[in-house]
């Protein structure tokens, strides 16, 4: 990565409609402008196309294994799931939660710590914020886009979940 500097990138910035403003009113803020992202599309290919069932079984596989993983072999009292638009048309992703309710606040708060911790060694971006309800915030690299969970403790109520969405899918039309 490269920062650049100098009179030149002073003139871009002092031509610029929103950065000339921000600099005028505060200079002695150092103003720091990356690259923009790529798009997902441009940077990963596009999935196959899957049928919804044989799709719908590997994400729930998925989420099942998650369940194993961080919180033990307890079966869920609730587990929902649902196809929710993706990225670009057509593109597809699974989101599931599967719910323990009436959890003990402490084995609970426990059962996160672990989670992180495992979800770092499986190579997961983890983060667990200090404040607000506890919690464990974690995503990947998908097969095709972004695998994300949320393992999150409610308690007020003692409700527990996780919330995994699966990368992208390409569904075929089932009809």
């Amino acid at each position: 990565m490269a920062f650049l500097g100098g009179p030149r990138v002073a003139a871009q910035v002092a031509a610029d409609p929103f950065w000339s403003v921000v600099r005028r009113r505060h200079p002695d803020v150092d103003l720091v402008l990356l690259p923009p992202a790529a798009a997902p599309e441009e940077s990963e290919p596009e999935p196959a196309p899957t049928s919804v069932a044989d799709a719908s079984a590997e994400c729930l596989a998925r989420v099942a294994e998650l369940w194993d993983l961080l919180v033990g072999g307890t079966v869920p009292d609730e587990q929902r799931s649902a196809w929710t638009t993706g990225p670009a048309p057509g593109l597809m992703r699974h989101e599931a939660t599967w719910t323990l309710l009436a959890v003990d606040p402490v084995l609970a708060t426990g059962t996160l710590e672990r989670a992180a911790a495992s979800l770092r060694d499986e190579g997961w971006r983890v983060l667990a914020p200090p404040d607000g309800m506890p919690r464990v915030l974690a995503g990947r690299r998908a097969r095709s886009g972004r695998e994300e969970l949320d393992l999150v403790l409610v308690p007020a109520t003692g409700r527990f979940f996780l919330t995994v969405r699966s990368g992208r899918y390409l569904l075929e039309d089932d009809r």
